[in-house]
């Protein structure tokens, strides 16, 4: 008796932990630099196991806007990074620009976004790097796009903020 109660509150929690629609957003894995602490974006305890492919769809498929919601809702201010050779920070490092002879120059991170960057940090995404199996979607360009994304609309919204504030 004691394992059919058993199982049948496993399958309950199942149940009640399944996505149907869109009533429960997506997680994406990050995990803290320089450290080994993974974390999902859905602010809960809630241990869930890394999955490469369901990261790479969760990032495609993901709501940015309410991502970027969710994150302040926590005071989750932190900037999203992707790994390579270093760490990058999409929509926000530097970038290149024609100079006048031609030839590209690089332009280095924006001062005001160091200084954000410095005072609220940064997580990065799991599973991102140079190298990925031959026989896996590259999890790069998804997780570059949302994280650009992502980290243009956080800093627009604390911009609103802090304007807000001052009124």
């Amino acid at each position: 008796m004691k394992q059919i109660i058993t199982i049948l509150s496993l399958a309950f929690v199942f149940i009640a932990n399944c996505s149907y629609g869109k009533t429960k957003p997506n997680y994406i894995i990050f995990y803290k630099p320089y450290t080994d602490s993974n974390e999902t974006n859905l602010y809960n305890d809630s241990i869930i196991k890394y999955d490469y492919k369901i990261q790479y769809a969760n990032l495609k498929n993901a709501n940015v806007e309410e991502d970027v919601k969710r994150a302040i809702a926590h005071k989750d201010l932190r900037i999203i990074s992707i790994c390579g050779v270093s760490y990058l920070f999409p929509g926000l490092d530097g970038s290149y620009k024609k100079g006048k002879n031609g030839k590209d120059i690089y332009v280095p991170m924006n001062v005001k976004y160091k200084r954000y960057l410095h005072k609220h940090g940064f997580k990065v995404i799991l599973g991102t790097s140079d190298t990925h199996r031959s026989n896996e979607l590259s999890l790069q360009p998804v997780a570059y796009n949302y994280a650009k994304e992502y980290n243009k609309l956080i800093l627009a919204k604390q911009v609103v903020r802090i304007s807000n504030s001052h009124h």
